[in-house]
């Protein structure tokens, strides 16, 4: 049974020597961390990366959002998230796309609305999503790779490609 204090922390769960262990951690926690050898522990250090910038976005504008602080805040040096993520701007974008889908999704369940009503409900809903959207083209893809960018245009039609189906169109013609 979870303490009340570790009740409300998100858990983050590692697989290390066969273990599955789970950690709770919140904005203002440190894990430290081992060198990740593995794809599952890749993986899991990742997804600790994007949970604490997800959690700086509910504290502070995108623009506030320093790798350093990011850093500090996982436990890594610096040098180490950037093995995760080439740039800070890339992590930010990655959570822009999850952000999107969430954003869709909310508009999905909300169908019995008017769209343009559900699309706005969703977005107000949803203010990191709005920061975020807000910051792509004249911050967030600068200081990417051209992989980076690729993956997140990619990203971006599916989700247009999404948004054009809720909308009654089957296809976008050119």
């Amino acid at each position: 049974m979870c303490s009340p204090y570790v009740a409300h922390k998100r858990p983050v769960v590692f697989c290390n020597c066969n273990r599955l262990m789970v950690y709770y951690w919140d904005a203002m926690s440190t894990i430290t961390f081992s060198r990740a050898r593995s794809e599952e522990q890749r993986a899991a250090r990742t997804a600790v990366i994007l949970e604490a910038a997800d959690a700086m976005l509910r504290e502070m504008r995108v623009a506030e959002i320093t790798l350093n602080e990011l850093s500090r805040r996982v436990g890594l040096a610096k040098s180490n998230v950037l093995r995760y993520f080439p740039s800070r701007e890339a992590i930010l974008l990655q959570l822009l796309d999850r952000e999107t889908r969430a954003w869709l999704d909310d508009i999905e369940r909300s169908a019995g609305d008017s769209l343009a009503e559900s699309i706005a409900a969703a977005a107000l809903a949803r203010p990191v999503f709005c920061d975020l959207i807000a910051s792509a083209a004249g911050v967030l893809e600068r200081n990417v790779s051209g992989d980076v960018a690729a993956d997140y245009k990619k990203a971006s039609l599916a989700s247009g490609e999404r948004l054009a189906r809720l909308a009654g169109f089957d296809g976008l013609e050119s």
